[in-house]
């Protein structure tokens, strides 16, 4: 029996890619989006988030990776963010959309 040799696979031609944002991140939170709660106790603070965009471009999660050191502030982060991030998906080396993620900040600072 002898073996027919296959042809050595190509390599792929396509650099896997992360999501890209296609609607922000600026605009995704505005001063509007500020929890009066928050305004009136002068809280304010960064959130560090990672998502997770499906293969649609949507954002299927959020979490806060470090805290604005305030629930309010970080839930209205990700609430805010999953309302409105769209993204291009992730695409893997044959250039086909699948799950990836993304992470930015978003500084909470009270308006002048």
């Amino acid at each position: 029996y002898d073996p027919i040799a296959l042809p050595p696979r190509p390599t792929p031609t396509f650099t896997p890619t992360a999501p890209i944002p296609r609607n922000g991140p600026q605009g995704w939170i505005t001063t509007n989006d500020y929890p009066n709660s928050e305004l009136q106790r002068g809280n304010e603070g960064t959130a560090r988030y990672r998502v997770v965009v499906n293969s649609e471009g949507r954002v299927d999660a959020c979490e806060i990776i470090a805290s604005t050191g305030h629930a309010r502030l970080d839930r209205a982060t990700c609430r805010n963010i999953e309302r409105r991030a769209r993204f291009d998906p992730a695409q893997n080396a044959e250039a086909k959309p699948i799950v990836g993620s993304f992470s930015g900040t978003v500084t909470w600072s009270i308006p002048e």
